[in-house]
């Protein structure tokens, strides 16, 4: 069976691992299966860097069975192939209109893998979320909207990480091997060092730069007052000269993907994405605190983000209680 994948909507490489899992799978799935995946590159989150044709090289399995290309001039899948379109988050239907023009009546399966702990979001936190990136409240609220109904009438298969379980949630196997091969065999509490994981809120203008920074630099004496080596690691989107006084990560990529944040002794800072996939990928002893002024991102969640806290992130720490948190 010959697959020909078309993946848009990748902005990370947490997003390339997600799609590497479902990749890995067709082919473990069948002996003879062979594919193709044409990347079409996608715009990237604030200041981060855009993830790249090389990037998808670097994270896809390399499997001589895997034909990677970039693009797909004329969205026309291979003939005779089983046609799939991988969106994450939600499917574009700037991407299937053209998909569906140039391919007639032919079946086009859609898979929809993660975008992030937003995925789990409800109508509202979709809206909130983007209305704090910048977008007008109206327009937030109309593409919230529809982002939820494609998800719902138009996916075939949702490739989840996170999955709904009769006695609580779960952890997609596929997904975190495949996030647990780019560490090897790196384990939680190898290094003493408590990595502090900062947010774009400054860049978000959700608080001042004043205020963070001093956010951050608790969590650093925190975590020297039990007897850790405290390291900054800014987000991509961010500016890290704000935190240049104090001791940084030299690398900015992404953090479930890095052996020396995974092996670190603890991992500290507000519920991200990077904190969850630590936490329930790697097993990383995280301690879940937020900027006080910020605390209302914490509660202004859906049911299912507020579960999925709760069953890998325990309950949150304030900003005196870190320390207790750390020993």
């Amino acid at each position: 069976m010959h697959h020909h994948l078309v993946v848009t909507g990748a902005k990370s490489r947490t997003h390339l691992v997600h799609i590497a899992a479902y990749v890995r799978r067709l082919l473990d799935d069948s002996s003879d299966a062979t594919l193709t995946l044409s990347f079409v590159p996608t715009g990237r989150f604030l200041t981060a860097p855009a993830v790249t044709l090389d990037d998808a090289r670097a994270v896809l399995p390399h499997d001589g069975r895997l034909r990677l290309v970039g693009g797909m001039p004329g969205w026309r899948f291979d003939d005779g192939a089983r046609a799939v379109y991988v969106s994450v988050g939600a499917p574009g239907l700037r991407t299937l209109a053209p998909l569906r023009r140039a391919n007639g009546r032919r079946r086009i399966r859609i898979v929809v893998t993660d975008e992030g702990i937003g995925t789990y979001g409800s109508w509202a936190t979709r809206r909130d979320a983007l209305t704090r990136q910048g977008i007008p409240a109206a327009n937030a609220g109309a593409k919230a909207a529809l982002l939820v109904v494609s998800s719902r009438v138009l996916t075939s298969r949702r490739w989840a990480a996170y999955r709904r379980m009769e006695d609580g949630w779960s952890v997609c196997p596929d997904i975190a091997d495949e996030f647990r091969r780019h560490t090897g065999a790196v384990h939680p509490g190898t290094s003493s060092d408590a990595i502090i994981l900062t947010q774009p809120f400054v860049d978000l203008a959700l608080v001042s730069e004043q205020r963070y920074v001093a956010y951050v630099e608790q969590l650093v004496e925190s975590a020297r007052s039990v007897g850790l080596e405290p390291v900054v690691r800014p987000h991509p989107a961010e500016n890290a000269a704000r935190y240049a006084h104090l001791p940084l990560m030299a690398g900015r990529g992404v953090a479930e993907l890095d052996p020396a944040v995974v092996g670190a002794a603890a991992v500290i800072g507000g519920p991200s994405t990077a904190l969850v996939n630590l936490a329930s990928m790697h097993g990383a002893h995280v301690v879940w605190v937020s900027e006080p002024s910020l605390g209302h991102l914490d509660t202004d969640v859906s049911q299912a983000q507020r579960e999925i806290f709760a069953t890998f992130l325990g309950q949150p720490a304030a900003l005196a209680d870190v320390s207790a948190r750390l020993r």
